[in-house]
């Protein structure tokens, strides 16, 4: 017997704390599910806070066909052709004006820039050592070089990343510049980064986007997440799922 469609058009799944396991794997059981969602006609997309170099080894092997939502959104990656299919980076003097307030602030912060699919970063330490170590992605593309980074026009700045967490995001918004914090989307991927877009750039614009790119119109989104850079998507999706991490909000009842 066939199995009837889904009343939902897309499965959206963040991947750390949601997909992926405590050792960065996906279940047997999770890719069962995948598998039994796309037969039921469910577009299934990947939406993560990772850039796609660091996305791609959980893509390929889920045989997936639809495009990567990366950087919480600002980003989304075609994952077979390798290029950017949108992209929403930060205004320039933005990202200028928000690195230098962040030097003034703390001097020996450790910042990392994104940029499409090339990471930069002030100082290769033995924390960031391990970091790729566990997370198995690439080296950065370069070190103690985000001021020439910056100055580069033909560097488009997807995110800048640095160590803090819910706090750090608050005390920020409370300390910078009207006129500066309304260009930015100022999150946390867990309680370990801060992560800074440009204003709008959010995992919920990033799915309809895609969903629109590929056909589906504003079909009903299921969305899966954990943490605060989730939190757009939970609320946009027709069924948001909070997963077992707290979250410092009340989520949308399904509707």
């Amino acid at each position: 017997m066939a199995r009837s469609p889904s009343p939902y058009r897309v499965l959206a799944l963040d991947l750390d704390g949601t997909l992926l396991t405590d050792d960065l794997r996906i279940t047997e059981r999770s890719r069962d599910a995948i598998r039994r969602a796309r037969a039921r006609g469910v577009a299934v997309l990947l939406a993560s806070a990772r850039p796609p170099r660091a996305m791609l080894r959980y893509h390929r092997p889920l045989e997936l066909d639809t495009p990567l939502v990366t950087y919480n959104g600002a980003l989304v990656w075609d994952a077979a052709a390798g290029k950017p299919l949108f992209h929403e980076p930060l205004v320039r003097d933005a990202a200028r004006a928000l690195v230098a307030f962040l030097r003034r602030r703390d001097p020996a912060l450790n910042i990392s820039l994104e940029c499409s699919d090339r990471w930069y970063i002030d100082d290769l330490t033995e924390e960031v050592r391990r970091a790729i170590e566990r997370y198995e992605v690439d080296p950065p593309h370069g070190v103690a070089c985000l001021e020439q980074v910056l100055a580069d026009e033909a560097e488009a700045i997807s995110k800048v990343l640095f160590r803090g967490t819910m706090k750090t995001v608050e005390e920020l918004l409370a300390s910078l510049p009207p006129d500066l914090a309304e260009r930015l989307h100022i999150t946390t991927s867990g309680d370990w980064f801060c992560e800074v877009m440009a204003a709008g750039a959010t995992k919920a614009a990033a799915i309809e986007w895609t969903a629109a790119h590929l056909g589906l119109g504003a079909g009903a989104v299921i969305a899966m997440g954990d943490s605060p850079n989730d939190i757009p998507m939970l609320q946009a999706a027709a069924l948001g799922v909070a997963w077992a991490t707290p979250l410092p909000w009340s989520p949308r009842r399904p509707t």
